[in-house]
């Protein structure tokens, strides 16, 4: 079924939000009062600010990001982040705002250019528009079958929160269960540990074009050890031979993200790690994923060696060195890593196939949005 048109600007009258914008960002959890953006952050924080307040009387209505022409549907008392929006209401007896603000979600409109679009562009869209019962009609069984899409979103949501707790579960069982069944052994005594330099000894304006790589903890944080930005020369490279990385060291991140890691492979790069990394050389009896997999679990139970506001450090290396690690023989170490990659390899699969379900409802999603609009409906 064809419905007649009309452009969104003839069934949506705008309100600047200049009024309602928040005086300041003191925001806290424990105020009553949202701040919202048009975008997918939406809520920016609370406010205890009682004054110009967006009134119950005139809800629903359509934020409008004036800028990215994204959008959200709001029933609840608000104040603004900026004014950088338009506050949409549905004209009376022509449209239901949600019927409007759910065919708003299907229309793709290139927002490149820096500028305000409600007026100059978006409004002058045309949509179908069939009569107010029926829009009212469409909103309800629309809004049915996005119920199922969401409660499918939140069991695959809590299916992924379940997903990535299942390694970490594991490998802190089977170290608390190896403190009762092995012989510990202290870090420093199964590895040489060296934390990257510190102060001027590495610039970048000692950097030059080619030479020895300078790994990163970036490299670290993605699992990656063949890219990197910088090199030094041969004179600053043999100046700080005690930096250098060998194959089978674990590189460490230990400022910021803490507690990612690297394993030099055998071929690799030669060069030396900077500031922000640890380097772990194992001892001949350790095997290096072993030791791995123990500093992971150490690291996510304590936080003793780590301190730190937003930017989160590695204290001491001194310290980090007495971390006592259950210390079976070599065999039962690969024994106890061939279990863990085992776990590791199917948690990998298993958050694949998630992240792929994820695109599939988001698919459908879209799919029931556009049918709606067709006359498939009704």
């Amino acid at each position: 079924m064809r419905y007649q048109t009309k452009k969104l600007g003839d069934v949506l009258n705008y309100e600047q939000p200049t009024k309602y914008i928040v005086n300041s960002t003191d925001y806290s959890d424990s105020y009553e009062t949202p701040v919202l953006t048009a975008g997918k952050t939406f809520v920016k924080g609370y406010t205890n600010e009682e004054e110009n307040i967006f009134p119950a009387d005139k809800l629903p209505v359509i934020i409008f990001d004036d800028f990215t022409t994204a959008s959200q549907l709001v029933d609840f008392k608000f104040k603004v982040k900026s004014s950088a929006m338009k506050i949409l209401h549905a004209k009376k007896g022509e449209a239901d705002i949600k019927y409007i603000f759910y065919i708003m979600q299907t229309i793709k409109h290139n927002h490149v250019t820096h500028k305000r679009y409600w007026i100059s562009e978006y409004s002058k869209i045309e949509i179908p528009l069939p009569p107010l019962s029926e829009q009212k009609k469409i909103v309800a069984k629309l809004e049915r079958l996005l119920e199922k899409v969401n409660e499918a979103k939140k069991l695959r949501a809590e299916a992924q929160e379940a997903t990535s707790r299942l390694l970490p579960a594991e490998l802190h069982k089977i170290f608390e269960e190896g403190k009762k069944k092995y012989e510990p052994e202290t870090l420093g005594n199964v590895a040489g540990l060296v934390r990257g330099p510190f102060g001027g000894s590495l610039r970048k304006d000692m950097f030059v074009d080619d030479g020895y790589a300078v790994y990163e903890q970036g490299n670290v944080i993605k699992n990656n050890t063949v890219n990197f930005r910088y090199y030094i020369s041969d004179k600053k490279f043999n100046e700080m031979r005690r930096f250098e990385v060998s194959s089978g060291d674990i590189l460490m991140s230990c400022s910021g993200t803490i507690g990612k890691f690297t394993v030099i492979p055998t071929k690799f790069k030669k060069g030396i790690i900077n500031q922000a990394l640890l380097k772990i050389t194992p001892g001949g009896n350790t095997n290096v994923d072993y030791l791995r997999y123990a500093l992971d679990d150490y690291l996510k139970q304590s936080t003793t060696h780590i301190k730190g506001g937003a930017i989160k450090n590695i204290t001491s290396v001194k310290e980090l060195k007495s971390f006592e690690i259950p210390f079976p023989s070599l065999l039962e170490q690969k024994k106890i890593v061939e279990r863990l990659d085992g776990l590791s390899e199917r948690t990998k699969r298993l958050q694949d196939y998630q992240e792929s379900t994820s695109d599939d409802l988001l698919a459908l999603e879209q799919s029931i949005l556009s049918k709606a609009f067709s006359g498939e409906f009704v």
